[in-house]
C-alpha cells in the first residue's frame, strides 16, 4: 500500500512518515527538506507548483495524508491571510484534484475552527463552527472542499486536532 504524506517535514508529518515506513512504501512531500526513514521517497516541492512528480505520486497513492499547510495561528504579518489561503485552501484544492475519488484522503484541519470553548466546556465535534481570524477561516474553507469531495462520492476524512505535543515540538508551545 503506497502512502503519500504532504507536510511530511512538519511536526506531525515526521512522526507519521516514520510510522508508515515500517508498513510499506511512503512518499513524503514537503517544501522543506526533512529527515526521513530509509525506504521513504522524498519529494521537495510546493503543492501548487504543478510538479509532475507530485501529481504522479498523488494520483498513484493508495492513501493520502494531507498535513501540509500554514501552521502558524499567531502570524500577524500583513500578508499572513494570503499565505494561509494559499497554503491551507489552494493546496488542499490541488491535492483533492490530483487524488482519484476512490483513494482515501485524510486532511488535517484544526480545533481553531470552533472558535474556543463554550462556557468553559470542551468543544464537541457536533458544535457549530465559529472561526475567529484568518487561520481558522482558511481551515474551514479547506474543510468545505473536503465536504464537497465527500458529497461527490469521494473518500475523505477531516481531523481537527487540539494541542499536539511530543518529542521534537517547536519552542514556544504551551507544553514545550
Amino acid at each position: 500500500m503506497l502512502a503519500v504524506v504532504t507536510g511530511a517535514s512538519g511536526f506531525i508529518g515526521r512522526s507519521l512518515v516514520r510510522g508508515l515506513a515500517d508498513r510499506g512504501p511512503v512518499i513524503a512531500i514537503d517544501r522543506l527538506p526533512g529527515p526521513h526513514s530509509p525506504g521513504v521517497t522524498t519529494l521537495n516541492a510546493d503543492l501548487l507548483d504543478e510538479d509532475p512528480a507530485v501529481r504522479h505520486a498523488l494520483h498513484g497513492a493508495d492513501v493520502v495524508f494531507h498535513l501540509a499547510g500554514c501552521p502558524d495561528v499567531r502570524d500577524s504579518r500583513p500578508d499572513a491571510d494570503s499565505w494561509r489561503h494559499r497554503d491551507n485552501v489552494l493546496a488542499t484544492a490541488a491535492v483533492l484534484a490530483a487524488v482519484p475519488a476512490h483513494v482515501p484522503v485524510l486532511m488535517t484541519s484544526s480545533s481553531s475552527v470552533y472558535g474556543g470553548s463554550r462556557r468553559g466546556r470542551p468543544c464537541a465535534e457536533h458544535h457549530r463552527l465559529r472561526p475567529r481570524g484568518g487561520y481558522a477561516s482558511s481551515k474551514v474553507a479547506a474543510e468545505r472542499l473536503c465536504r464537497n469531495r465527500l458529497r461527490a462520492g469521494g473518500a475523505v476524512t477531516v481531523v481537527r486536532p487540539f494541542t499536539v505535543a511530543g518529542e521534537g515540538q517547536r519552542p514556544g508551545m504551551a507544553l514545550s
